[in-house]
């Protein structure tokens, strides 16, 4: 579940998202945490910049550099999605990328948090502060959609009577 989160951060720094909404989307409560990212998107293009350019040589260090986390591609981390038999758990993985929520936190959501506006609400977050995430047009679908089949005030990520034990 980190790497999706990782994963989430990464492609939407890449994208251009500007780091102090992304930082917020995190729920960082220090901007230097999302930093972290960043130096995976540095290091990605400085890599790639001097296995490229024949003038370029690595400096030798005697420095150990630490070595930033890896990162799945977007065909990756979406086939990883997929992957699950159970609607549930695709669905699970799926709000956990788009969303960036600590497991905790999705463990946590009900069928009734899905606001008005198509946001999810987040109790209990870290620092016990809740805030609500925001959900793609998609995610959002796929989400409400479920919920609906679910009694009210179940835990999303429990198995509906429906769904069975094996996924029938």
């Amino acid at each position: 579940p980190q790497v999706l989160r990782h994963s989430f951060a990464v492609r939407s720094l890449e994208a251009g998202m500007d780091l102090l909404v992304l930082s917020k989307l995190l729920d960082h409560h220090h901007l230097f945490t999302t930093q972290n990212y960043i130096a995976v998107a540095i290091a990605d293009c400085q890599r790639a910049y001097l296995a490229s350019h024949p003038l370029v040589h690595p400096p030798k260090t005697t420095k150990a550099v630490k070595q930033p986390q890896a990162c799945p591609s977007v065909a990756e981390t979406l086939a990883l999605i997929d992957a699950p038999k159970l609607p549930r758990d695709r669905l699970i993985l799926r709000l956990l990328y788009a969303t960036a929520l600590r497991v905790s936190e999705l463990l946590a959501l009900v069928s009734g948090d899905i606001d008005e506006r198509g946001r999810l609400f987040v109790r209990t977050a870290k620092g016990e502060q809740d805030r609500y995430a925001l959900l793609d047009p998609q995610s959002l679908q796929r989400l409400q959609q479920y919920a609906q089949e679910r009694p009210p005030g179940q835990r999303l990520q429990q198995p509906h009577a429906a769904e069975g034990q094996h996924g029938h």
